[in-house]
């Protein structure tokens, strides 16, 4: 009986990695995944490669840009959207600076800039470069990205294209 019990002792925890190591490594894949999706996005925005939208966002995503209170319904919409600011900012990249994975979504943390030397719908251009930190929540789906939402600080964006003046505190 002692036999036994060292043995079952002994191949328990055993046993019990053989179930736990494939749920996490599968677990890994699937962050992975939504990993290499941000990725693929962000290569999207800084090799301007419109192109892949259809590879990677959902017919029916949605792409957000809370700082400027727009919202693009579809593909098409995401398309014509990434023109514009293509057209506006023809050097925009976007640098990653970290990810965070959770069960159906990840958020990131980037860095974009570029140089304002073509109009966009509003502003015309002020041939000013910026650097601006922002974050972004995506939620996947069916391994598409379903919803992106940009967040970032318009009014830094703003005063480093010249378009808003700092004003000077007067107390």
């Amino acid at each position: 009986m002692k036999t036994f019990t060292r043995f079952f002792v002994l191949l328990c925890p055993a046993f019990s990695l053989l179930l736990i190591v494939p749920a996490l490594a599968q677990k890994s894949s699937i962050n992975n995944d939504k990993e290499r999706l941000v990725e693929q996005c962000i290569y999207l925005w800084s090799h301007h490669k419109i192109d892949i939208v259809d590879s990677i966002f959902t017919e029916d995503c949605t792409y957000e840009d809370v700082a400027a209170k727009k919202l693009f319904k579809g593909r098409n919409e995401v398309k014509s959207f990434l023109k514009d600011n293509f057209i506006a900012f023809p050097d925009f990249k976007v640098e990653l600076t970290s990810l965070i994975p959770s069960k159906n979504s990840i958020a990131c943390e980037w860095i974009m800039s570029g140089t304002h030397t073509g109009d966009y719908p509003g502003l015309p251009a002020t041939g000013r470069t910026f650097s601006v930190r922002g974050a972004s929540v995506v939620l996947i789906e069916n391994g598409k990205i379903k919803k992106w939402k940009d967040y970032y600080d318009m009014l830094d964006f703003l005063q480093q294209l010249g378009v808003y003046k700092k004003s000077k505190n007067k107390n």
